[in-house]
């Protein structure tokens, strides 16, 4: 029980965050692969959510397809659409790259977590 208070913690402290980045992206100008990357967050956080108060998971094999995915689309998206190589100083952006994959870790275990058949 006290594993998931963990869980709990990190989800809201992870949608705080992911808020908060998106308040800052759309008052700027954001482009088409901005848009496309809320739903893309919704569903993960949906999943860290599902993960965190232990609902077992009928669709692992959704969640099996959707980690997958859903690192590959973190890692296209941060390095070349909207991240890294976009960037004008690359060194601070590489920081914040690294920075950002370290805090999404615990979400992408729990994705991972959710595709098994029992949790």
């Amino acid at each position: 029980m006290k594993k998931r208070i963990v869980w709990k913690i990190y989800l809201i402290f992870i949608i705080i965050i992911i808020f908060l980045s998106y308040i800052e992206i759309f008052r700027s100008s954001p482009n088409f692969f901005n848009y496309l990357d809320v739903p893309m967050s919704l569903v993960s956080l949906f999943g860290l959510y599902l993960y965190s108060f232990l609902k077992e998971g009928k669709y692992y094999k959704f969640w099996r397809f959707w980690f997958v995915f859903y690192i590959t689309w973190d890692l296209i998206y941060n390095i070349f659409l909207d991240g890294v190589l976009s960037a004008p100083n690359l060194a601070p952006a590489i920081f914040s790259f690294i920075l950002s994959f370290i805090l999404f870790i615990p979400e992408y275990i729990a994705l991972y977590l959710l595709s098994k058949k029992k949790i």
